[in-house]
């Protein structure tokens, strides 16, 4: 009974766990705002469609790719991009 309770538990946690993803899917694919996430080596993990505008660069030039190695950007992005990153907050 603990194992089926224990398994109950698992997919239910698991089922919340797509509902949100596929939550966070829809608003990175519909916002108006760039967004980035990166990993502690402050590389790029995910970029939504909006971003890959701001910077124009493709997706798979960016992916992978340490912030500091400025895949395509021109310097003005480039640089919009450091006063996020310093600030934490958004380009305007």
């Amino acid at each position: 009974l603990q194992t089926i309770r224990l398994i109950e538990e698992t997919q239910a946690a698991a089922a919340e766990s797509r509902m949100m993803r596929d939550e966070l899917a829809k608003v990175f694919a519909t916002t108006s705002d760039g967004i980035v996430i990166f990993d502690q080596d402050m590389r790029y993990l995910f970029v939504n469609d909006v971003f890959c505008r701001i910077a124009a660069a493709r997706r798979e030039d960016i992916l992978g790719k340490r912030f500091t190695d400025r895949p395509n950007f021109d310097s003005k992005t480039y640089e919009r991009l450091k006063q996020c990153r310093a600030s934490g907050r958004s380009i305007e």
